[in-house]
């Protein structure tokens, strides 16, 4: 008699993630990083966040000269393997390894290795990392649920000609990231040591009034983020003036709506600032929502 065997059902395993570092794609649950190159990343690093779709990274062009100028204010070596070419292919071949068909968000992360040569020294040389990760939704949402921001004042930002950068482990940003964590905030709202209004730990901060829509200006010192140039855009398609100034927390008192805008979370509206101040019904923002959307991806057009 045949022997019996019960019927099963092939059970498929997710993709393993890759990473790409230096022209090479890794797995990224593999060991990456010896214990020097991780002592060597840590000394000093920063990232530039580039949104995708499917597997074409958007605006490449605008994200890459702002990878550019960060490399050229940060003094770093320069870097074999960067050409817009190489960084366009090794995203857009990451997301198709990962299998990311909608929304996703490549993190670009350079860090200085130390190589010991023949005369005993340590050369600093510049490594890249490309990270993909899924995001959720196909394009950004304009019935996103609004956020609540608190302001953190322990530390000021002090800002410099190298403050438009996004450091690796800035002590004000993890403080202030983790003061938002505690008290269940989607973020932090960080000042200077005049208490000028400055953005938060991941986004640009604005506020509609009348027919203008202000924000604090990047010569303060503001961590540049190239989805900005697409925010404005869409604010004066919108019939909207827009206007860079100094701002104080007491101006938002008079905001009719405030937003956050960011490459990662796109165009948020805010609902409540310190829990004390509630924002509108954000029909505009969710307008300039919808308006941004036909700027960012073309299958909407």
């Amino acid at each position: 008699m045949a022997e019996e065997h019960w019927p099963y059902r092939r059970i498929k395993r997710p993709p393993r993630m890759q990473v790409w570092l230096d022209g090479a794609f890794l797995f990224e649950e593999n060991p990456i990083f010896s214990l020097a190159d991780w002592d060597s990343a840590m000394h000093i690093g920063f990232k530039v966040l580039f949104r995708a779709y499917g597997s074409e990274v958007r605006y490449i062009n605008r994200y890459y000269r702002h990878l550019e100028e960060c490399l050229t204010r940060a003094q770093f070596p320069p870097f074999a393997f960067l050409s817009i070419d190489t960084l366009r292919s090794a995203a857009n071949a990451l997301l198709q390894k990962n299998r990311y068909a909608r929304n996703a968000l490549i993190t670009a992360t350079c860090f200085l290795r130390a190589y010991a040569d023949d005369a005993d020294m340590q050369p600093w040389t510049t490594s890249l990392l490309l990270q993909a990760e899924r995001l959720a939704g196909q394009y950004f949402d304009s019935q996103i649920a609004p956020v609540v921001i608190s302001s953190y004042k322990e530390l000021r930002r002090n800002t410099s000609s190298l403050s438009s950068i996004n450091w690796l482990g800035s002590t004000e940003m993890r403080y202030a990231n983790l003061y938002s964590l505690q008290r269940g905030h989607a973020d932090a709202l960080l000042y200077d040591s005049q208490d000028r209004v400055l953005q938060t730990t991941e986004r640009h901060i604005y506020y509609l009034k009348g027919d203008t829509v202000y924000t604090p200006p990047l010569s303060l010192g503001l961590i540049h983020d190239p989805f900005r140039e697409s925010v404005i855009t869409a604010i004066l398609q919108e019939g909207y003036r827009f206007q860079e100034q100094e701002i104080f927390l007491d101006n938002f008192a008079k905001a009719e709506e405030i937003f956050l805008a960011s490459t990662r979370y796109g165009i948020e509206p805010v609902k409540r600032l310190d829990n004390k101040i509630i924002f509108g019904n954000h029909l505009h923002i969710r307008a300039l929502i919808n308006t941004l959307n036909t700027l960012f991806f073309n299958e909407l057009q």
